[in-house]
């Protein structure tokens, strides 16, 4: 039992605080278990050296119980327990010893409650504690954080009252609002199915606020998150790439990562809704210099994710080169090992190199439905470069019963990947009746169809 969690936490308390937990275990209010009082009794007339010769589980268990057989079910689930205990007592602690805590807690609980004016009452006292107080800053940013609370009305918009003690806070502080703001924003937007309505980030009067601190500083965070809530502003991409690759280093790890996250989000929505090729560029331009200076690497860790993004980005720029290298390099990374393999087919198809796609990817089923889709159209994509009909209709028949047995995927998804095996259909006609190309332009105008660019590139 020495190393046991238990154990562990016990030794980290003071004489003063282990008497007050075996007032709490005592106190029926918190625990009704007589075994819990008994554990933590004994235990107690070992702290705190907690000798292994005295702590083992069957002294502790002759100790807590009266049955003459050990029962290590029932000393499991007491010892889990009074565990429980003890993190609710180490938390209690805390607040008693924090007024500034407690008081914000006790404000949004009694707000709650709907009694309004003890709520304000108690969040006047916690400004009070707050401004008094010698916080340091730098390591306290959640207790600030919690403050900001008060800065704000319900609809989110600052009190022009307390405008100017936010501005002039610890700058550190006020940056880590914003950027947790925008990163839970983001979070939201990108899990939700693409569409042609892109929401701010921020509202206006947010917005109005960050520009006024701009005015003062020249803060590449800051500008960032301007920058991430403007319209369609493709003109400024190369300037915000420039700062980047003048102020990165002087960056922690985990604001790079959200500044990348970040522009990368807004290129990838901004293409969703103009279709402009400059935000496809600066999409990868952005996911390069992440991987170039070691970013995802060391933080992100959904490293197989941005693999197949980086590959396909690459490769739709016509960095074969560089994706190539960043496939090889990239493999001391990954945890999937196939993914490996579908880039290199990726990067293969572009390269037209059709014999070496298929010898990557003929054998394999990935784990991922999403790889698999990207697998099996790329193989229909190549059968059709070879001019390979009768192995495509057949490939296309076994896609299209593998879609339909998917009970996970989106309907939007199954559809749109349905309609590329129909499209493709379509284009093998065109090899034997011309005719078929009416048929084929009206499909693609009037259906959502996977890789529809590739299609229309084909005819």
């Amino acid at each position: 039992m020495k190393n046991h969690k238990l154990i562990l936490i016990l030794k980290t308390l003071s004489k003063k605080e282990i008497n007050a937990f075996v007032r709490m275990v005592s106190t029926p209010y918190f625990n009704r278990k007589e075994e819990v009082i008994l554990l933590v009794v004994f235990l107690k007339k070992y702290y705190p050296k907690f000798q292994e010769n005295l702590i083992k589980k069957e002294k502790i268990f002759n100790a807590i119980n009266k049955e003459k057989t050990f029962n290590k079910r029932f000393l499991d689930d007491t010892v889990y327990y009074t565990i429980k205990l003890l993190e609710k007592f180490m938390v209690l602690e805390h607040l008693n010893n924090n007024s500034f805590t407690n008081s914000k807690i006790l404000s949004k609980e009694l707000r709650n409650r709907k009694l309004n004016v003890l709520s304000l009452k108690e969040l006047e006292k916690s400004k009070k504690i707050f401004s008094n107080e010698n916080l340091n800053f730098e390591s306290d940013y959640e207790l600030y954080f919690i403050s900001l609370d008060e800065y704000l009305e319900p609809n989110n918009k600052f009190k022009s009252d307390y405008i100017e003690p936010l501005l002039n806070a610890n700058k550190f502080l006020d940056l880590h609002y914003w950027k947790n703001k925008l990163w839970i924003n983001s979070e939201l937007l990108s899990r939700r199915e693409i569409n042609n309505d892109l929401e701010e980030v921020l509202t206006e009067f947010q917005l109005n606020q960050i520009e006024k601190v701009l005015i003062n500083y020249d803060d590449l965070i800051l500008q960032v998150l301007y920058f991430l809530n403007a319209n369609n502003d493709k003109y400024s991409l190369g300037e915000i790439f420039d700062k980047l690759n003048e102020k990165f280093i002087f960056l922690e790890k985990k604001i790079q990562l959200l500044i990348l996250v970040g522009l990368i989000n807004y290129c990838k929505k901004q293409y969703t809704k103009t279709q402009d090729a400059v935000f496809t560029k600066y999409w990868f331009d952005f996911y390069k210099f992440g991987y170039e200076k070691n970013v995802f690497q060391k933080v992100n860790s959904r490293l197989d994710t941005t693999f197949i993004n980086i590959v396909h980005l690459g490769l739709v720029n016509n960095e074969f080169e560089w994706v190539a290298y960043f496939i090889e390099d990239y493999e001391k990374y990954i945890k999937d090992k196939m993914l490996l393999k579908l880039g290199r087919a990726m990067l293969n198809f572009k390269l037209e190199n059709y014999n070496l796609v298929l010898s990557e990817l003929l054998a394999l089923n990935f784990g991922h439905i999403h790889q698999n889709l990207t697998s099996r159209s790329l193989i229909a994509k190549t059968y059709y470069k070879m001019k390979e009909y009768d192995l495509l209709d057949s490939h296309l028949k076994a896609f299209d019963l593998y879609l339909r047995r998917q009970k996970e995927l989106s309907k939007q998804l199954m559809q749109v990947n349905l309609n590329f095996i129909t499209a493709v259909k379509k284009l093998m006609l065109l090899q034997y009746d011309k005719k078929a190309l009416v048929s084929l332009n009206k499909y693609l105008k009037e259906k959502p169809i996977a890789y529809k660019r590739w299609i229309l590139g084909e005819i």
